[in-house]
């Protein structure tokens, strides 16, 4: 790790001279951080206390802090970002830290106050680096908008909130500087609607011009990472960071308008720059008319070249930003205090930007909500007059710095407010006995517009969203209240029972011991209940047993859920994991069913890629699979200080290994096959089916390949029994289906060949191919039929001429009604070298003889006829009889009846064809 002091000299001196002496204490129950400033009057000293984490992300986590004083006045607030000191002095991340150092202490002067988040300095601590910074309470343009309608804004505001980050960015380009992670979750909001202010934050991977080409190293966040970041578009090495500026500012102002991102996924966004679709411009009107210089000021900004891109200062001659737009405030607006609803954040966040106190995301309604029925949730208690409003003595706000000037102005209270509110109070619990919810809410409302810190007015608030299947709404109200006042237990008995109705009991489980009186028995029991289902459920999806089981607990466990509550994301998660390991075809299409149901979250959505990918693997769709863990390998590359040895990564690095070594094999197998070498393609479809066998599908066709093999080395028997395996695999597998019944054709099984036929055509009514075995097979059943005939006569003849020696005309017709069947035709064993003991013949009562197999019987007439004829055997051509693939004698599989030289039959009934054209 690197020395501290060391860490401290690197840095330039602008840097160096915002470094705050800091020393750590503890009551035992808060944390606080000194500092002391010395000056030749008096020692100065600043003492923080540590309130609560804000959130966390790839550089690091922050946490709000308040300055403890003994005069009365307003509470002073600051945001603290904490980082890992790097363990070496010189490394990546320790330029990183030391950029950002240097980048926030640089734009922290004066002339910058307007467009960028202040430092008030930094500090170290044991294997730490502090940045103090102010709290901007309002968060982030992203949580912003997931609470607005449609989750965007009027073009006029969106004008507002570009104009003011592209000055941000001119003001960064002039010092040659740039951001390189302009995002709507790194723009801060100071003040909303009519009058729009915000600041950039977050300078983690900012650069200056003198150290640009130094750049080797993919950073930024995905969606809005520029093609040449990518790869798409030329090196990205060599990618020139001003404009990847640019292009993520075209990306914020086309969220901002059209509500959701201008490419749905990173193959979109190739397509783009491959011309192959147009920019979407659709997507900006949908919701209102829009000025076409936005049009062309998005689409100037979101060239795939980097060079066609506007720079800074062109963007801010274009007539859009140009234009002056105006939009009405509303009608309850009061220019005095700033109403806006405050969004605080109490749970970490997966995006580096929720440092700035914001509010946790909120799912879309359409996408995992639970309809299913639930245990019912008791609302009696709720939104009772549990306590009259007190009129505070403080009230939690920033502390306006005389010096600067903020149009964001803090909301005092008053005693008329009190009485005010109390008012609206009274006549929300009114209409809330009343079952009056959305009205209820509306006159809380309006009491916490009069006095924000009342957790009285939060609480029952709270309690009416709850009625109304608003949990977010009511979480963001219980958080709020706790930060107002730490102490309310009541508020914490709602929380516990709100989290368990969210699907999430191990954050009831967390508080419970706050809370004094404890919750109810039953409000206990449905939260135990709950955690113990999804931790069974947890534990048998990772080991891939009793998922049957699995997929109950998490039934019962959603049954707990509030009514309309979505079902959360990770419930999802671990539903599509284990219809994957199910691994039937109904359950894969349950699971690509719930993944393409989950929100896209970018770094957390490598999860439901890599399910994605391991579904399509499963239904043997190999180049998708393949698609699937490439991009979660890449978006892995891509984020910042990715863990190349986490589990994650190894997981798609083997899946990736895994698929390409399949397909591999298959294919090399394929080429011996097409090259007639049958044992060596046997052998790597053998290999190909021991690398893995979680796609039934693809197994299915290696073994029918294989099964393809035996038949032309003569091993039909193994076919068969390859056959039946893929069967059992994938019983829609119509083309294993005909290849069985050729294996059972060859082996003289034409009626079980004829059966497996009909199955498949049942199966597949329009298989051309099927149709034709099918044809095929039933022709030969007829020529079978008619050979037993002729092989009845063969029988008396044979026996009349040259074993009884009868003299009788062997083409008298014979009474042969009572004769039984003959035996089915057996192909000869190719690994016997003599059939001696097969060949006996057995004198009947008669004194006639009988053979134990028609093979003898034929063996005895050949060599008969050729005694009489003067020949040593007699080579029939066997061409017109069902038989097995042509095959060289001598090799495996190779038909040559023992005891005939010359006596060449791949099957008996080729010699009852002969017969019966040649004898007769």
């Amino acid at each position: 790790m690197a020395n501290p002091e060391l860490f401290a000299a690197s840095l330039p001196e602008l840097v160096r001279d915002t470094q705050l002496q800091a020393r750590f204490e503890t009551d035992g129950e808060n944390r606080f951080v000194v500092h002391t400033r010395s000056s030749s009057r008096h020692l100065a000293q600043e003492k923080w206390r540590s309130q609560r984490r804000l959130g966390s992300g790839g550089q690091g986590a922050v946490e709000l802090q308040v300055k403890q004083v003994t005069e009365s006045g307003l509470p002073q607030l600051r945001a603290v970002k904490t980082l890992n000191m790097p363990n070496e002095l010189f490394s990546s991340i320790g330029k990183l830290h030391q950029r950002e150092l240097e980048t926030i202490a640089k734009f922290s002067q004066a002339k910058y106050s307007d467009h960028f988040v202040k430092s008030f300095g930094w500090f170290t601590s044991p294997g730490r680096i502090h940045i103090a910074m102010e709290y901007c309470e309002l968060g982030d343009l992203e949580k912003y908008l997931s609470k607005c309608p449609l989750h965007r804004v009027s073009e006029a505001e969106a004008h507002d909130i570009s104009s003011q980050i592209l000055d941000a960015l001119c003001s960064m380009h002039e010092e040659k500087y740039c951001h390189r992670d302009l995002k709507l979750a790194n723009v801060l909001i100071m003040s909303t609607t009519p009058s729009w202010w915000i600041k950039l934050a977050d300078f983690g991977l900012s650069k200056r011009d003198t150290t640009m080409a130094q750049t080797t190293a993919i950073r930024g966040t995905i969606n809005y990472m520029p093609p040449e970041l990518l790869g798409y578009i030329g090196d990205s090495d060599s990618a020139d960071p001003y404009a990847v500026d640019m292009w993520c500012l075209g990306q914020v102002v086309f969220r901002l308008v059209a509500g959701q991102p201008m490419f749905s996924s990173l193959g979109t966004l190739s397509r783009y720059c491959r011309s192959e679709m147009e920019f979407p411009e659709t997507l900006l009107r949908k919701y209102e008319e829009i000025d076409p210089h936005l049009v062309t000021f998005i689409q100037s900004l979101t060239k795939p070249q980097p060079g066609d891109r506007m720079s800074s200062d062109k963007a801010s001659a274009h007539p859009w930003i140009k234009a002056e737009k105006h939009y009405s405030a509303p009608k309850s607006f009061d220019p005095e205090p700033n109403t806006t609803a405050l969004f605080v954040q109490d749970e970490d966040s997966d995006q580096p930007s929720a440092t700035w106190g914001s509010s946790e995301t909120i799912r879309p309604a359409e996408h995992g909500r639970n309809t299913t029925s639930r245990a019912p949730w008791t609302s009696s208690d709720i939104a009772q007059d549990e306590a009259s409003a007190e009129w505070p003595s403080q009230t939690t706000t920033h502390s306006i710095n005389s010096t600067e000037t903020q149009t964001a102005r803090p909301v005092y209270t008053t005693p008329s407010n009190v009485i005010d509110a109390e008012k609206y109070k009274t006549v929300g619990n009114k209409l809330f006995r009343e079952g009056k919810h959305i009205q209820a809410i509306e006159e809380y409302t309006k009491a916490i517009e009069l006095d924000p810190t009342s957790t009285l007015y939060r609480g029952n608030r709270a309690a009416a969203y709850m009625t109304t299947n608003q949990y977010e709404a009511a979480l963001q109200d219980c958080l709020k209240a706790i930060e107002y006042n730490p102490f309310d237990y009541r508020i914490y008995q709602r929380l516990f029972r709100l989290y368990t109705m969210m699907g999430q009991p191990e954050k009831s489980i967390s508080i419970f011991a706050r809370i004094n009186p404890p919750p109810s028995p039953a409000d206990i029991a449905k939260t135990n209940k709950m955690q113990e289902n999804i931790q069974t459920a947890q534990k048998l999806i990772a080991v891939g047993t009793d998922l049957d089981y699995a997929l109950q607990a998490l039934d019962e466990a959603e049954r707990g859920l509030g009514p309309g509550a979505d079902v959360p994301r990770e419930w999802r998660v671990m539903r599509a994991d284990a219809c994957v390991k199910v691994n039937t075809r109904e359950s894969l299409s349950e699971a690509k069913r719930i993944c393409d149901s989950i929100p896209y979250e970018v770094v957390p959505h490598v999860e439901v890629q890599m399910l994605l990918g391991r579904i399509s693997y499963a239904q043997d769709n190999m180049d998708k699979a393949l698609n699937y863990f490439r991009d979660v390998h890449k978006w892995l590359l891509a984020l910042q200080f990715v863990d190349e040895q986490s589990e994650i990564f190894r997981d798609a690095r083997r899946w990736i290994d895994l698929v390409e070594n399949l397909v591999r094999l298959k294919e090399k197998a394929n080429a011996l096959f097409k090259e007639g070498h049958f044992a060596e393609a046997r052998g790597v479809y053998t290999d190909a089916l021991a690398t893995d066998n979680k796609s039934k599908p693809m197994s299915a066709k290696l073994l029918g390949n294989r099964a393809q093999c035996n038949i032309r080395l003569g091993n039909n028997e193994m076919a068969i029994k390859d056959c039946d395996v893929a069967i059992g695999l994938d019983p829609h597998y119509i083309k294993v289906r005909r290849t069985k019944g050729t294996a059972l054709h060859n082996c003289g099984r034409s009626e079980e060949a004829l059966r497996v036929l009909e199955e498949a055509r049942r199966l597949d009514p329009d298989d051309k191919m099927t149709a034709q075995n099918i044809k095929f097979t039933k022709a030969a059943l007829a020529q079978k039929s008619q050979q037993a005939s002729n092989m009845e006569d063969l029988f008396a003849s044979f026996k009349n001429h040259n074993v009884s020696g009868s003299t009788s005309n062997p083409s008298t017709p014979l009474d042969l009604s009572n004769k039984p069947p003959p035996p089915p035709p057996r192909p000869i064993d190719p690994n016997t070298a003599s059939n001696k003991q097969n060949s006996q013949r057995v004198p009947d009562s008669d004194g006639d003889f009988t053979f134990a197999n028609p093979q003898d019987l034929f063996a005895e007439f050949f060599r008969a006829k050729g005694h009489d004829e003067g020949g040593s055997g007699t080579q029939l051509d066997a061409s017109n009889g069902p038989r097995d693939p042509p095959r060289d004698s001598g090799k495996e599989g190779s038909s040559v009846s023992p005891g005939s030289p010359g006596f060449r039959f791949a099957n008996p009934e080729d010699l009852f064809a002969q017969f019966g054209g040649g004898g007769r």
